[in-house]
């Protein structure tokens, strides 16, 4: 998020690039907005990897995502 609020005009141009191509091949996009760094959420210098409770949370919207695609390809 601290990346996508100091540049929102480049950060929307690519997500909805990112969205349309996904779109086109038939996927599923799952917005990740809101979810805690390692840094952020322990304090710690990994500013890279999502912290333990945003993993749970980011694996449910895949699931989700993912049953939500294999219903359009049937």
């Amino acid at each position: 998020d601290t990346y996508y609020d100091s540049t929102p005009v480049a950060s929307e141009a690519v997500l909805k690039a990112i969205k349309e191509h996904v779109a086109e091949i038939g996927g599923g996009f799952v917005d990740t907005k809101g979810l805690q760094s390692n840094a952020q959420a322990n304090g710690n210098e990994d500013i890279y990897h999502y912290c333990r409770e945003a993993l749970h949370i980011l694996g449910g919207k895949l699931f989700e995502k993912y049953l939500e695609v294999l219903k359009t390809k049937k």
